[in-house]
């Protein structure tokens, strides 16, 4: 499980990232890179929602924590959302911010299942390479946000002072 959240939240920042370039550049370039993109993180949620069917058993019959089983709850029904987003983003009636918030809100809630999870790993040593990983995947994620930012940025050909604000928040919070 832990496997596959970790390869669905590269993914997803992959997406963020492709679909600001092409929301940036006014749907007028990287719609094949996006397009690749977007085949290849439909593979990646099969695969996470497998993972999960596969440990169904193991959530549903031992003493599992309930934030955990919320937060995987949550991070499916944001999952349920994205066909809706990636329509909205080709037919052009999202923004880059709404769809950046989108993405950031559901890697945020990924990276808390693995987290979540370390918390009921009852082996030391991987609760604690575990938490690791969410310390990793958080870095991670202010770096991909950067890169996001900056990518609207370059494509549309602008840097807002808003845009700046939060290019330099998220440096500053890595």
């Amino acid at each position: 499980l832990v496997q596959s959240v970790s390869n669905l939240v590269h993914g997803l920042q992959r997406e963020r990232g492709a679909t600001s370039l092409f929301l940036g550049a006014g749907c007028q370039r990287f719609a094949r890179e996006r397009d690749l993109v977007l085949k290849q993180n439909d593979q990646l949620a099969s695969i996470f929602r497998q993972a999960l069917a596969d440990i169904q058993h193991d959530l549903t019959d031992q003493p599992v924590s309930s934030p955990l089983l919320g937060h995987i709850a949550s991070a499916l029904h944001c999952l349920d959302q994205l066909p809706d987003l990636r329509r909205r983003v080709a037919d052009q009636s999202a923004s880059v911010d709404e769809a950046t918030d989108w993405f950031c809100d559901t890697i945020h809630r990924l990276i808390t299942v693995v987290f979540e999870a370390a918390e009921t790993v009852a082996e030391p040593s991987i609760a604690g390479l575990l938490v690791a990983l969410v310390h990793v995947m958080n870095g991670k994620e202010y770096c991909g946000q950067e890169r996001a930012a900056g990518s609207a940025g370059f494509s549309s050909g602008q840097f807002d002072s808003a845009l700046s604000r939060r290019m330099m928040h998220l440096v500053e919070a890595q």
